[in-house]
């Protein structure tokens, strides 16, 4: 457990500028967006989708794709970009 806080830190350090990212960081990060990620934001997108279907069957078909369409880009923010920012960063290791 230790060590995954630390790494933590070390990844939070690499946000900041402070600290520089190895292979290893990039590899891990690269791995935890595309297998982790990724798949979690669209589990989380469609299981809202047929809730919110199941939810709300009357509302018309505008009110719920935007409805959804705004679930995803909040899913977006929490989860995507703030992981894409950190491959972005770990991208330029060290050798």
């Amino acid at each position: 457990m230790k060590r995954i806080t630390n790494w933590i830190k070390h990844e939070y350090r690499i946000a900041e500028d402070t600290d520089k990212p190895t292979y290893r960081d990039y590899f891990i990060i690269k791995f935890l967006f595309w297998f982790i990620c990724i798949p979690l934001t669209a589990c989380l997108w469609a299981l809202f989708s047929i809730v919110l279907s199941l939810i709300f069957p009357s509302l018309n078909d505008t009110v719920n794709t935007f409805i959804i369409a705004s679930i995803l880009a909040i899913l977006m923010m929490l989860f995507v970009c703030p992981l894409l920012e950190l491959v972005y960063k770990n991208a330029h290791y060290d050798l």
